[in-house]
């Protein structure tokens, strides 16, 4: 009876010892993928320039955690356990003087807060402390456990995304000086997709009324564009659709033309300048066309006047029979034009 509980004993004892070192080891294995998961987190962060923060709304106060590089992005002083009261943090929020976009913050953040959103993606203006710079931050946000239909907590990350949003002003920026110019210059933008709709031209609002197909919401059909046409392309001597075909079909990167053009919508006739860039893919076929169209009805306009006045005056002359000379007074040859009439007399 000893023997058989000596026995036993001994086979426990062993069998402990081993769920001993698995459990040991299976600690070990949970320990390394932690540490492995987390390195990888951190470079990640790292590689994206992006803090993490979290929000315990457990806490009698909301208790904000801001990682280290969340500190450095907003500013922060160090604080005990990374820890920072929310009211401080949405004073600096507040201090950015970005009322509009701190309204919206604010709307965004209490659907969270009050379970009825899931999550967030704001960019928002915030007033560093450290320096008072006012910097553009972009955060993306989580809740989590919820309970009686709020959140036990919010997390997520932030990253400073000044540099996108200075873009964003300076091409905002731009397009109103673009649209000005345009404006000023009588010109209007105009886009074709040529692989998805090819006998479709997209008009600027200011290329529809050049055009004279204001309110057409479809743009301008190539069959339309092409009936209006008035005569061969002042550049070429061809026809502007020969032109532009061409362009398209042997690889060309441009097209241009100078054409008359009969609006649709009244049916006067206008002078039009044309100029296009072709995108190609790869194989050299071409898949976009953008351009600019200006309203040159006024120089070639003047340039006909011109020419009927002179066609006017030489009628004059040959009913009176007179011929017509001029001096250039400050030529040092000066140098004398005669009529070619004049020069008949002479």
């Amino acid at each position: 009876m000893n023997h058989k509980h000596s026995l036993f004993k001994k086979i426990f004892d062993a069998l402990g010892r081993r769920h001993n070192r698995v459990s040991e080891q299976a600690l070990r294995e949970t320990v390394d993928k932690l540490e492995r998961q987390h390195f990888i987190n951190e470079q990640a962060m790292e590689i994206a320039r992006a803090g993490a923060w979290s929000i315990d709304f457990r806490q009698e106060r909301n208790i904000m955690f801001l990682s280290e590089r969340a500190q450095k992005i907003l500013g922060q002083l160090p604080a005990e356990g990374d820890l920072y009261e929310w009211d401080g943090v949405w004073a600096n929020l507040m201090a950015s003087g970005e009322q509009e976009v701190t309204k919206q913050t604010a709307a965004a953040l209490y659907a969270c807060q009050s379970g009825q959103a899931p999550g967030f993606d704001l960019v928002y203006a915030y007033k560093r402390p450290v320096d008072g710079e006012v910097v553009w931050i972009r955060s993306i946000g989580r809740v989590d456990g919820l309970e009686d239909g709020r959140p036990s907590q919010m997390y997520g990350v932030l990253t400073d995304d000044s540099q996108s949003k200075k873009a964003e002003v300076d091409l905002r920026e731009a397009h109103t000086v673009l649209k000005t110019a345009l404006e000023m210059a009588k010109a209007g933008t105009w886009r074709i997709d040529l692989r998805r709709q090819p006998d479709t031209t997209l008009l600027s609002p200011e290329a529809a009324r050049i055009y004279g197909c204001d309110g057409a919401d479809a743009g301008l059909l190539e069959s339309d564009w092409r009936n209006a046409i008035l005569g061969n392309d002042r550049i070429s001597g061809l026809n502007p659709h020969e032109v532009f075909s061409n362009a398209i079909r042997k690889g060309a990167f441009s097209y241009e033309a100078i054409y008359a053009f009969r609006r649709l919508a009244d049916g006067r006739p206008v002078w039009l300048h044309d100029r296009g860039a072709i995108q190609r893919d790869k194989q050299g076929r071409a898949k976009l066309m953008t351009g600019v169209i200006v309203d040159v009805s006024e120089i070639y306009q003047s340039q006909e006047d011109i020419q009927q006045a002179n066609r006017t005056l030489e009628q004059a002359l040959d009913l009176s029979r007179a011929a017509t000379w001029s001096r250039d007074m400050q030529s040092t040859g000066r140098l004398i034009q005669f009529s070619q009439r004049a020069l008949r007399l002479f």
